[in-house]
Parts: C-alpha cells; sequence; structure tokens
C-alpha cells in the first residue's frame, strides 16, 4: 500500500523490488537510474534559480508577480541542492 502510494505521488522516482536487485544487471541499471534522478532534480532547480535570477535583474512585469518563482511561506520554493 505504502509503495503504491509513493509510486502515485513520485512517478519518475526509480523503484525496484529487493529481490530482483540481487540480479548484477537490474542492480547496475537501477543505480543508474537512481543518479540520473539525483542530476535531474539538481538541473531543473538550478534552471529555476537561473530564471528567477533573470526575471528580477530584467524585472520583466507579468514573471515579477508569479508566486511560483518567489513563493511565501518560503517552504514552497523549489529546493536547490546543487
Amino acid at each position: 500500500m505504502f509503495a503504491a502510494a509513493l509510486v502515485r505521488a513520485f512517478p519518475h522516482l526509480p523503484i525496484e523490488e529487493e529481490g530482483r536487485l540481487n540480479d548484477g544487471y537490474l542492480r547496475e541499471s537501477f543505480i543508474e537510474r537512481v543518479f540520473a534522478y539525483k542530476r535531474l532534480q539538481g538541473l531543473w532547480a538550478t534552471r529555476w534559480t537561473l530564471v528567477r535570477h533573470y526575471v528580477r535583474t530584467l524585472k520583466v512585469e507579468y514573471l515579477l508577480g508569479q508566486t511560483y518563482l518567489d513563493p511565501h511561506p518560503k517552504e514552497l520554493m523549489l529546493r536547490n541542492r546543487v
């Protein structure tokens, strides 16, 4: 039940059954997917940080008021852990 909810909430998260990780090829593929997922998370966070920077620097009026770029409370902001 928990695994099904996790897959629904995070469809791109690499998930594999524990027993299948005994196969070397499947284990290697899973590890590659984990690292790729982490790299993509960092890439997206970096891109949004750059977008926010240029919106403020260039004073793009129609984007300055967007909640997504400057959310309140700050906990709603995209995580940037690059």
